[in-house]
């Protein structure tokens, strides 16, 4: 029975992790693609995301990420027509 519960925790624990890495990832790469938003911005997101571990990634996703406009579709989605 312990096996099956420390299995269940690794399990949560790497996808928090990962999901942590993305969060890190987009906040660095996302502000630089647009010119918009400015470079205090950048490094205060990723401070916040660093730091504030579990929290800090919750954060930037649900103030940041979810807010902004969907991203254009590529021109491969274009030419075969898919949304």
């Amino acid at each position: 029975m312990p096996d099956i519960f420390f299995g269940f925790i690794f399990i949560v624990l790497m996808a928090g992790s990962l999901f942590w890495l993305w969060m890190l990832y987009d906040a660095l790469t996302y502000t630089t693609k647009n010119t918009g938003n400015s470079i205090i911005g950048r490094y205060f997101w990723v401070i916040v995301i660093f730091f504030g571990s579990f929290l800090g990634m919750f954060l930037y996703y649900f103030i940041k990420k979810r807010n902004r406009p969907h991203e254009e579709r590529s021109e491969y989605d274009r030419i075969v027509g898919k949304y």
